[in-house]
C-alpha cells in the first residue's frame, strides 16, 4: 500500500489528560485506511482523550471548552495534529488551524447516553439515564415530479425505444445518491455544449438506424456509443449507478434513461433536483425505519421522527434498557447514519471509543457488518477511510470483530529476559533451584540466598544469583515503571517488587517469635492469613493487589506480559500499587 495514505503520528495538546502527547505509529503499526484498526491501551491510559480530540474538531475552528482541557490551562490553546506518511495537517493552536478538516472528514461515534436527575415527589430525586436523540438529517421539501418520457425529435416509429413511466421512482433517485457531483457537472456552462451534442448524436443514431425492433436497436447503440461513454466521465458515473438500479444491464436502455434525466437536469434544474433530495431522503427514510425495527428490543422501541424539521431518532428511556441494549441501539444507528450520509470526496476518519468493549459476540456481528459496509462504500468511489476502534480489550476478547489489525498504544517493550527464565523453569527439575527461587527470591526472606553458580550457567545475570542483589533488580524495575508509560521495564519483575515489599512489611510487624513460621508459609496469601492472625494489622490495599501479582508469577504464559503490562501501566492501579509500596501503608 502507498505510504502516502498511512497515518504515522498523532498529537495532542492541552486536551484532557494529555498536556502534549505524541502517538507514533512506524514500524509496521501505521494506521492503514478501508481497515478496523483497533487501538488498545489500558483504562487511564488516554484513550477518552484521544476521543476527545477528534471530537472538537469542527469543519471551520477546533471546539475544546475549558472542561476539555488539561488541568489548569484553560488559557492555552489546544490543538490536535496528524502526520499523513510526511505531511502534517493541524486543527486549532495559536492559529486557530483547520487544516485537518480541509483535508479528512471526521466522525465520532461514542455512547449518547447521559444522567439526569428526576423528582419523585417532596425532596426525593433519582438519577436517571437518558439517550440523546439523534439527529440524521434536515427534511427536505416534498416535490413530487411528473415525467414525460420524450426525447425532442425522436422520430415516432423509434419511440418504442423509450421507458415506461414507472421506471422513473424513488429507487432510481437513491441509486444516484452517490452523483450529486457528476449531476451538476453536466449542466455547467464546460460541459453543457459536450453532453448535448453527445445525446443529440445518440438521437440522430436512433433515427437513422435500421434496426426495427427495441432489443437490436439497443444492441446497436452499445456497439456504437460505449467507447465514446468512456471518454465523458461524469455521464460515465451515472450511467453505472443507473445499472446498479433493479439490476439493469441493457447498456442502450441506460443511455436513453441517462438522456431523458440530463433534458430535465438541463431544462427544469430545480424542480428536478428537489425530487431527487426528497426521493432519496424518502428511501433512506424508510430503510432506516426497518433498520430500527430489526434492532428494536422488545416493547421499548426506538422510533423515527421529525422534531423541528429534521429527522431524528427518539430512543427510549434509558432505564428501560439494559447497558447492553442500549450499546447496540445507539452504535448501530450511529453507524447507519454515516453509512448513507457520509461524503466520500474526502478521505475520513471514524473513531470510535470503546463501544465494542461493551458489546456480546452477537451485537459486534451487527456492528462489523456496518463497519465493513461503510469501508466497501470507500473502497467503491475508490476513496479512503480510517476506522479506529479504542479499546482496552486483548485481541483475543475481540475475535467476533473478525479481521483487524491490532496497534497497542502502550509502550510494549520489555526488559523481561530475567524474570521470563525464571518463570518459565521454576520448576524445571534439569535446572536444581526451585526450592532456592520459591522461597528466597520470589518471597522475601531476610537471609541472602546465593546461588550465582546457577545463574551463571542458565545464561543469567550472575549478580542477581544472590537474593538481596535480585531484590534491588526488581526495585529498580519498579523504579522504571514510575517514570513514565514508555519506559522499559519488566512487568513480571515490578510484580514480584510488589509481592515481596509486601510480605517484608508485614514479615517487619510480626513479634520476633511468630517470624519463622512466617517464611514457612507458601504463599503470600497464607502468610497475610498468619499474620493477621497473630495481630498484624493488615492493609486492604495489600489483599486488593493479590490478583496481580499472584497471577503474573503463577503464570507459565510469559506471553502474558504486555497483557500485564497493560493493566500496570493503569493510572489508578499504578496509585495504588505506590500507596502500597509506599513507607506510610
Amino acid at each position: 500500500m502507498n505510504n502516502d495514505h498511512k497515518i504515522t503520528e498523532i498529537t495532542i495538546k492541552n486536551i484532557r489528560g494529555f498536556e502534549e502527547k505524541t502517538l507514533k505509529f512506524d514500524n509496521g503499526n501505521e494506521i492503514l485506511p478501508n481497515k478496523i484498526n483497533t487501538l488498545v491501551a489500558p483504562n487511564g491510559y488516554g484513550k477518552s482523550s484521544l476521543y476527545k480530540a477528534f471530537d472538537c474538531i469542527r469543519p471551520r475552528s477546533f471546539s475544546a471548552g475549558d472542561k476539555d482541557k488539561y488541568n489548569s490551562l484553560e488559557n492555552d490553546p489546544s490543538s490536535l495534529s496528524i502526520k499523513l506518511n510526511t505531511e502534517i495537517f493541524t486543527q486549532g493552536g495559536e492559529r486557530t488551524n483547520i487544516e485537518i478538516s480541509e483535508k479528512f472528514n471526521i466522525e465520532c461515534i461514542n455512547q449518547k447516553v447521559s444522567p439526569i436527575i428526576k423528582k419523585r415527589g417532596g425532596k426525593f430525586a433519582s438519577a436517571q439515564s437518558e439517550i440523546n436523540d439523534l439527529i440524521i438529517e434536515r427534511e427536505p421539501k416534498n416535490q413530487n415530479f411528473k415525467f414525460n418520457i420524450e426525447i425532442p425529435n425522436l422520430d415516432q416509429n423509434k419511440k418504442k425505444v423509450l421507458p415506461g413511466k414507472n421506471f422513473f421512482k424513488k429507487d432510481l433517485a437513491y441509486s444516484l445518491s452517490e452523483n450529486k457531483e457528476d449531476l451538476r457537472e453536466i449542466n455547467t456552462e464546460r460541459y453543457r455544449k459536450r453532453y448535448r451534442n453527445f445525446f443529440s448524436s445518440l438521437t440522430d443514431f436512433i433515427n437513422g438506424s435500421s434496426k426495427t425492433t427495441r432489443k437490436d436497436i439497443n444492441q446497436a447503440i452499445e456497439k456504437e456509443f460505449s467507447s465514446k461513454l468512456n471518454k465523458l466521465n461524469h455521464l460515465k458515473n451515472i450511467h453505472s449507478a443507473i445499472s446498479n438500479y433493479d439490476n439493469l444491464k441493457n447498456f442502450g436502455q441506460i443511455l436513453i434513461i441517462c438522456h431523458i434525466l440530463y433534458l430535465y437536469k438541463t431544462t427544469k434544474s430545480k424542480e428536478f433536483t428537489d425530487w431527487l433530495k426528497w426521493s432519496q431522503y424518502d428511501v433512506k427514510k424508510s430503510k432506516l425505519k426497518k433498520l430500527v425495527g430489526d434492532i428494536n428490543i422488545g416493547a421499548f422501541e426506538a422510533g423515527l421522527e421529525t422534531k423541528n424539521g429534521d429527522l431524528v431518532i427518539k430512543y427510549p428511556e434509558g432505564s428501560k434498557l439494559s447497558n447492553g441494549e442500549q450499546d447496540i441501539l445507539v452504535f448501530v444507528t450511529q453507524l447507519y447514519k454515516i453509512l448513507y450520509y457520509i461524503d466520500c470526496k474526502k478521505p475520513c476518519i471514524l473513531i470510535i471509543d470503546e463501544v465494542f468493549d461493551y458489546l456480546d459476540e452477537f451485537n459486534i456481528i451487527i456492528a462489523k457488518y456496518y463497519l465493513n459496509k461503510i469501508i466497501a462504500k470507500f473502497k467503491k468511489m475508490e476513496a479512503k477511510v480510517y476506522v479506529l476502534v479504542l479499546s482496552h480489550l486483548e485481541p483475543k476478547d475481540l475475535q467476533a470483530l473478525g479481521k483487524h489489525k491490532t496497534i497497542y498504544l502502550a509502550d510494549k517493550t520489555c526488559n523481561k529476559q530475567t524474570m521470563e527464565k525464571i518463570i518459565e523453569n521454576r520448576d524445571n527439575s534439569d535446572w536444581d533451584w526451585k526450592n532456592d527461587i520459591d522461597k528466597y527470591f520470589l518471597h522475601y526472606h531476610p537471609e541472602c540466598s546465593d546461588i550465582t553458580q546457577k545463574f551463571k550457567d542458565k545464561g543469567l545475570e550472575e549478580k542477581l544469583g544472590k537474593s538481596h542483589n535480585f531484590y534491588l533488580f526488581l526495585e529498580e524495575e519498579w523504579n522504571n515503571l514510575k517514570k513514565n508509560d514508555e519506559s522499559k521495564y519488566d512487568p513480571f519483575a515490578v510484580c514480584a517488587h510488589l509481592r515481596i515489599t509486601i510480605e517484608k512489611r508485614i514479615y517487619d510487624k510480626l513479634a520476633e517469635c511468630k517470624k519463622d513460621e512466617f517464611l514457612d508459609k507458601h504463599g503470600t496469601l497464607k502468610k497475610i492469613e498468619y499474620a493477621s492472625e497473630n495481630g498484624v494489622d493488615v492493609e486492604d490495599l495489600w489483599l486488593l493487589l493479590a490478583p496481580i501479582y499472584n497471577q503474573a508469577l503463577h503464570s507459565k504464559d510469559v506471553d502474558k506480559a504486555e497483557h500485564i503490562k497493560r493493566k500496570l501501566n493503569n493510572t489508578i492501579i499504578k496509585e495504588v500499587m505506590e500507596k502500597a509500596l509506599s513507607d506510610k501503608a
